[in-house]
């Protein structure tokens, strides 16, 4: 028998999910408002970083909670962001239309109810009853936003991040701030240091201030 609710939750997903990868012609999902701000005026700039864990909150796993829950689960992340007042968020977990999180776009419907208008959904993993990744949202023009899955490394379902450049207005003049939302593996030490490699290789030629 299974003891322990992380056991649970992750014997629950492997078992139940399988495995899905992401290719570079679907891994990419973005949404700008045509009356988006084009800048960030403002002495700082508020950046703020969340585990959407796929609506779940607390609970063991996602499968086992309900739609209308799930909405109240993310409407606290919209009370939290609203509070928060940030100018860019970084999500981790977040879930496209899924069959095991409720079967809506779970990025879009806090981006939406928090204000944010601008995002990039990167769908790192896609399987028959999942699409999920890391995400980016915005209040002010998202410009050249990418999404970079890592390589596969089953058990564990695919990882990857996003990351998009924001133009920032200071005192001292317009600054082009680069912010990057990533997932590593969980389940391997190794596997982490080879994503980290990824992501450094895939950054390493930016040009100005980085936010990860």
């Amino acid at each position: 028998m299974i003891k322990y609710p992380f056991c649970q939750s992750l014997c629950a997903s492997l078992l139940v999910v399988g495995l899905g990868y992401a290719h570079a012609s679907d891994r990419m999902h973005t949404v700008c408002r045509e009356d988006i701000r084009q800048l960030v005026d403002a002495p700082v700039l508020r950046v703020m970083t969340l585990n959407a864990s796929h609506g779940r909150n607390t609970a063991i796993n996602q499968v086992l909670v309900g739609k209308e829950r799930t909405y109240a689960n993310l409407g606290a992340i919209v009370e939290l962001l609203t509070l928060a007042a940030a100018d860019v968020v970084a999500l981790q977990e977040a879930d496209a239309p899924s069959r095991w999180s409720g079967g809506f776009d779970h990025v879009e419907y806090v981006a939406n109810h928090a204000d944010y208008g601008c995002l990039v959904h990167g769908l790192h993993s896609q399987s028959w009853v999942s699409t999920y990744g890391t995400a980016l949202m915005t209040r002010a023009e998202l410009l050249e936003p990418t999404s970079i899955p890592f390589q596969p490394s089953p058990p564990s379902k695919q990882k990857g991040y996003v990351s998009g450049q924001l133009l920032w207005q200071t005192d001292t003049g317009t600054h082009r701030i680069t912010v990057a939302s990533v997932h590593f593996d969980f389940l391997s030490r190794k596997t982490r240091d080879s994503q980290v490699s990824e992501m450094i290789a895939g950054l390493s030629d930016l040009d100005g201030p980085l936010i990860i």
